[in-house]
């Protein structure tokens, strides 16, 4: 039974890590799990049944878990439905449709076969193969000790691909997006997009554990995934309770582990529970109160470490109960070898499986199979070149947009990015130019304002603007129109003769950078220093290979360095143990090293202390002059903006009323602009903010 105990904690775990990706990593609680951990049983099921091809059928139960994950994306990223919701229509959904696969049984028995039929499982298979081993050695294992083997090299297997993924560029990206989506944004990803790949993938391992799970237990039910999200969220609790780091292995180890002890506390629970009078029907109250208690026990341990003054150290290398030596040995092991790790998967997922379709295609005669296999051959052979396009030469050559062409892509980089940063600049050149913008909020209401009034500006490569107002001028949205995140009610924004008004946020990020007020939008606090430098290195999405190597490494830590704040030596640690001041002037630096045609900058020192403020200001102008960058900053002191930049603005109820450059802003004085301000709107300036830093 102990065996029986681990055999099913291993199978479970394979399913945690799906929902440990979700729950933990994206910050996506995901109820398609309970609909898609029945999906994987009973699809694969039905190739048992049928005497199909077993490695097929174990595929196809993957592919219809992640396909399961990528619709409640969908839901919710196309029909802003939340999260919660869309998991649960999925989950809802699932139970008919896997209802449906089973030809509506609701159950089946994967040995109730004909007389005389044998039936075969991957499963059974891996057993006779592991078992003819051990008797060539002269062993003779039990049954469940073989199983035992099995699962726990599946999962070895599982868990070192999962631990690869998460320290690619890819995989870092997905993490950065759960902890700040304001950050992916910025760096020029569509959150969107990673959020339909990280669910799609979650789900995909909840199948296969599903698909596993029917194999051990010789039965698949569409209900055999009712309640299956508890398991998976008291598992991910347990194991981040025992374990507490910044490095995934680490944390993935941990889940794996509580997976384990979550079915051995509810096996002895119910062993010894019959004492109480507790029974079968009483397993999800005893995972109810288990999961209530590692949240109380998680913040127990939280506020011990809070009040002992050492959170910093011991969340980042577990309480160094781990030698520093263990960690760098399985980073340098994954460095070195997720080649081969995702070599393997290629072949396991992709080569095998279009082998067998092929044979199967052959052998069936079927002129549909046939085309239905070409189909996919082309597209395979298209996404093989797109991918090495991206990998050898980038998302932005010359080579990836005459194949996007070629393959009918609409190339939204290509007609306003790409092309427009290829051509040659000098100082003075206009980048970027709006033209009557206007912009009001709950249009066609008795709520309508609008924020914006037919605004015309011109900025050139070059120019340090600085934009001054009074509280409800504009400005913010100003820089929302530029950047993106409000599309304008009217007008143009034209940068470098193309149109971008409607483009996307993420796709404006590639070419504007922009640093908030809040020092904690620019970078992501549950990641490492170096790990948030991989995002910055270079804008746009970001493919699973591994960029973070020595040489990397120490690139970044002579960039750090430069900050004077001794952060070089702290690559490793997470960003959330910063300063808010370290942060922004971390902020400040990632931004220029992706080379932004334009910085948008929201009054980035209004947070910080007099000390803080000044030095992120100082750096501000040091990275400027080192990059060359064009610059515009919202600022409340009249004095930062008379002495900073060659030219002031000042807006007010929507509109630029000034605009001052050259030696006429050299002899500026906050006096002279609040009498430019009554003579231009017959009132006083009363903003408090702005009369206090005269």
């Amino acid at each position: 039974m102990i065996n029986a105990v681990l055999i099913e904690g291993l199978i479970y775990a394979i399913m945690v890590l799906g929902v440990f990706m979700t729950f933990r990593i994206l910050d996506f609680p995901d109820m398609t799990v309970d609909g898609s951990f029945a999906t994987g049983a009973c699809v694969f099921a039905v190739f048992v049944m049928n005497d199909s091809n077993l490695y097929l059928g174990l595929v196809t139960a993957i592919i219809a878990g992640v396909i399961a994950g990528v619709f409640t994306a969908l839901l919710h990223t196309i029909l802003k439905i939340p999260n919660l919701l869309a998991g649960i229509i999925t989950m809802t959904m699932l139970y008919s449709i896997n209802n449906r696969i089973i030809d509506g049984k609701g159950y089946v028995n994967l040995s109730n076969k004909n007389p005389g039929e044998e039936t075969h499982t991957i499963l059974g298979n891996a057993l006779d193969s592991i078992n003819s081993f051990f008797l060539s050695l002269g062993v003779k294992l039990p049954e469940e000790i073989a199983a035992l083997i099995f699962f726990f090299f599946l999962l070895i297997y599982i868990k070192i691909l999962i631990d690869i993924f998460f320290r690619t560029d890819l995989g870092i990206s997905l993490g950065a997006l759960g902890s700040n989506e304001q950050m992916i944004l910025s760096q020029g990803m569509n959150p969107n997009v990673l959020k339909v790949i990280g669910v799609g993938l979650s789900n995909g391992l909840v199948a296969l554990s599903g698909a596993m799970f029917s194999q051990f237990t010789g039965s698949a039910s569409v209900q055999s995934g009712q309640g299956i999200i508890v398991v998976g969220l008291a598992a991910v609790m347990i194991g981040e309770f025992l374990i507490r780091s910044n490095k995934i292995w680490l944390i993935t180890f941990g889940v794996i582990i509580g997976s384990i002890i979550y079915k051995a506390i509810i096996y002895f629970g119910l062993k010894y529970g019959y004492d109480l009078g507790l029974g079968p029907n009483d397993l999800k109250l005893i995972s109810g109160i288990l999961i209530i208690l590692t949240i109380v026990a998680s913040r127990m341990q939280k506020k011990k470490l809070n009040q002992s003054g050492a959170v910093s150290k011991k969340s980042a290398d577990n309480g160094n109960k781990i030698s520093s030596e263990i960690i760098k040995m399985v980073d340098g092991f994954i460095n070195k070898t997720y080649k081969f790790w995702f070599a393997t998967l290629y072949f396991v997922l992709f080569i095998y499986p279009m082998v067998e379709f092929y044979l199967y295609a052959k052998e069936s005669g079927s002129i549909l199979s046939n085309i239905f296999f070409t189909i996919v051959l082309i597209a395979a052979v298209l996404i093989h070149i797109k991918v090495f396009l991206m990998i050898r030469y980038g998302a932005e050559s010359k080579l990836h947009h005459i194949f996007r062409k070629f393959t009918f892509g609409i190339n939204k980089r290509r007609n306003s990015v790409a092309a427009g940063n290829a051509d040659s600049e000098k100082e003075g050149d206009k980048i970027l130019e709006l033209e009557n913008i206007s912009k009001s909020f709950f249009e066609g209401t008795p709520n309508e304002k609008q924020v914006l009034r037919n605004l015309s500006l011109t900025v050139n490569k070059g120019d340090f603007i600085t934009v001054i107002g009074s509280n409800g001028a504009g400005k913010s949205t100003l820089f929302n129109v530029i950047a993106g995140t409000y599309k304008p009610t009217s007008g143009k924004i034209i940068y470098k003769h193309r149109n971008i008004t409607k483009m996307a946020e993420y796709l404006k990020a590639t070419f504007i950078g922009r640093i908030f007020q809040n020092p904690l939008l620019g970078t992501s606090g549950d990641m490492a220093l170096e790990d948030n430098m991989i995002l910055c290195r270079k804008k746009g999405f970001k493919l699973p290979v591994i960029s973070l190597n020595k040489k990397v490494r120490k690139d970044f830590a002579d960039h750090v360095s430069r900050l004077n704040m001794g952060l070089e030596k702290r690559l490793s640690d997470n960003v959330g143990l910063f300063s808010g001041g370290q942060r922004q002037a971390l902020t400040l630096l990632m931004t220029a090293m992706s080379h932004p045609e334009l910085v948008l900058l929201d009054e980035h020192t209004a947070a910080l202390d007099p000390d803080n403020s000044n030095r992120v200001m100082d750096l501000t102008l040091q990275l400027r002059e080192e990059y060359g960058l064009t610059m515009m900053m919202i600022t409340h002191n009249m004095q930062h903006a008379i002495k900073y930049g060659n030219r002031l603005l000042m807006m007010d109820n929507g509109e630029i009323i000034m605009d001052v450059s050259g030696e006429e802003k050299q002899k500026l004085t906050v006096e002279a602009i609040m009498e430019a301000f009554k003579a231009i709107r017959k009132d006083e300036l009363t903003d408090e903010k702005l009369l206090l830093t005269r």
